[in-house]
């Protein structure tokens, strides 16, 4: 054999094969894993070291490349396009079998005002579809179903119901939902059970503006990245919202009373209603509220509370009820039942329950929510009240408490990403869909109720400024809850992890007192604290809240 001769081995050049073959595979796994459309849960452990890798493959392919070229010139190429071409191959092999093309199915635990029907679902998925999303919407428990619904539209949810099955459903692993859509008072267990994942790393920050800062109120948490380095996370992007209403009968005022402003402070507006029975009896209700046993009572009682100058803190870790501004919450409300001022029927109402009260005409005053106020304009059921309500243009304080502390209890739902989606690489793609869910474009689209007719329908307050902006009208629904929002005119209820636990208790000895009003304001909140006391330290050790 001639000495010049090459062998085959030579001219093989088996060693570009080998770079680029090894380059092709690192550069997949690294698309893979940042694409985070496979459920290939190891790759979120190779993610870090794979920029790396992929850096060093492509330095030696080019390397020898180069070393190459420089001594064999042209005869090298053919060498080098073969395997370049085979690569190419290989890589879109993979990418394809690997999902990476495919669409992307993201599971959301229901939605909060139990609006989300299999049409509203398609119209979804027809958008994310038309703006090349990837991805496609499934919805995993229908809140409006379990609220009980009808044909004529979607009654109010109850919380406490949705509350109770989402987390016996979480501990039990039989869920599969990528997004969660939390109510507000949920979000902190959530977070201290490490059941959502914090979103500032894949969170668009310029359009938090357009939020009212209601995530910094209701979903921001000072946790600890390590044993020693505290840091701020924000766990839940809003969806709509819902703030407290103190609305009034303008007419019957005006007629009564000869009164053709809003009244300043609380103790105003008492003595307006105590004028009106003294002179009218029982024809008239002065004030209904959600007085049952429930979180509705909650709300109310701390919007007395805040106006009062009261709050709620907690004392080494403790929540502290009993305070003098509590027991006079208490006794505000005791008093106004005892006197005939809000009618003793109101301690079993919830939300559609004293609309329609306050329907019938005969009410001067409903603490209520932005969708009451929906209803009374647009529903038929309550043409009686159309032009004759209106909603007082900020929170009412008690004399001499600032006007500042009076607040109306912000509710509302959020949308939040699961742990399950991030174990399972699919929390870029959900954070996508919480996006197109919150854009301006879908808020639009979606901002009111699909259900009409006779039965309550609810408006969606969007937590955007430029959609309510753009979408209200002069005293309606929107305009309001946007005067509220924009001024800071709410509060949230308090922040903590163990918040149904305490609920449940203080709702309980508040209802308890105000209905028996067999003991005193003291007692009452002596007993509740005595019992939260004993309580909330083994929840907070059963559930590792420390």
């Amino acid at each position: 054999m001639n000495k010049n001769t090459r062998s085959f081995k030579d001219d093989f050049k088996w060693q570009y094969w080998l770079l680029i073959f090894a380059f092709v595979i690192i550069l997949s796994l690294h698309m893979i894993a940042q694409s985070a459309h496979s459920p290939y849960r190891f790759l979120r452990y190779v993610r870090d070291f794979l920029p790396e890798a992929i850096a060093a493959a492509i330095s030696a392919v080019i390397t020898n490349y180069i070393n190459d070229f420089n001594n064999k010139s042209l005869k090298m190429i053919p060498h080098v396009i073969y395997p370049l071409i085979a690569g190419t191959a290989l890589f879109f092999t993979i990418l394809f079998f690997s999902g990476v093309f495919s669409t992307v199915e993201i599971v959301i635990s229901g939605n909060g005002d139990g609006q989300f029907n299999a049409n509203e679902i398609q119209k979804i998925n027809d958008g994310l579809e038309e703006g090349n999303k990837n991805l496609k919407l499934f919805l995993g428990m229908n809140y409006c179903r379990i609220a009980g619904q009808t044909e004529t539209g979607c009654p109010p949810v109850n919380v406490n119901k949705v509350y109770s099955l989402l987390t016996r459903q979480i501990e039990n692993n039989k869920n599969n939902y990528d997004i969660y859509e939390l109510d507000a008072i949920w979000i902190p267990y959530f977070v201290k059970k490490g059941w959502i994942i914090p979103l500032d790393q894949y969170r668009d920050k310029p359009k938090i503006r357009y939020t009212f800062g209601v995530e910094q109120e209701t979903g921001r948490f000072v946790h600890k990245r390590d044993d020693t380095t505290p840091y701020n996370q924000t766990f839940i992007v809003p969806n709509f919202l819902n703030v407290g209403f103190l609305m009034y009968r303008v007419d019957l005022f005006h007629r009564l009373t000869g009164k053709d402003r809003e009244p300043s402070s609380w103790d105003e507006l008492i003595e307006w209603l105590y004028e009106i029975k003294e002179k009218y009896g029982d024809e008239y209700d002065g004030f209904v509220f959600q007085g049952d046993r429930y979180e509705g009572l909650m709300c109310n009682y701390m919007e007395i509370l805040w106006a009062n100058g009261g709050e709620i803190i907690e004392e080494n870790g403790i929540p502290i009820v009993n305070t003098p501004e509590g027991i006079s919450a208490l006794k505000f409300f005791r008093k106004l039942l005892k006197d005939g001022i809000i009618p003793e029927e109101a301690l079993t109402y919830n939300e559609a329950e004293s609309l329609e009260h306050f329907a019938q005409g005969k009410t001067l005053v409903l603490r209520q929510w932005p969708r009451a106020f929906y209803n009374i304009q647009h529903q038929k059921k309550y043409k009686n009240l159309r032009n004759k309500v209106n909603v007082m243009s900020r929170p009412l304080p008690f004399k001499g408490v600032a006007r500042s502390s009076a607040r109306m209890s912000l509710g509302g739902w959020s949308y939040a990403i699961s742990s399950y989606a991030y174990d399972n690489g699919r929390a870029k793609p959900a954070m996508e869909a919480i996006e197109y869910l919150t854009s301006e474009k879908q808020f639009n689209e979606a901002l009111y109720p699909q259900f009409s007719g006779e039965g309550e329908v609810s408006i969606r307050v969007p937590a955007h400024k430029l959609v309510i902006e753009n979408e209200s009208g002069e005293k309606d629904a929107l305009s309001y809850a946007y005067t509220y929002l924009k001024n800071h005119y709410y509060r949230t209820r308090p922040k903590f992890p163990y918040y149904a636990v305490f609920s449940e208790i203080l709702v309980r000895h508040i209802h308890q007192f105000l209905k028996s009003g067999d003991s005193t304001a003291e007692e009452a909140l002596k007993n509740a604290q005595e019992e939260l006391n004993e309580t909330i330290p083994e929840e907070v050790r059963k559930n590792n809240f420390l």
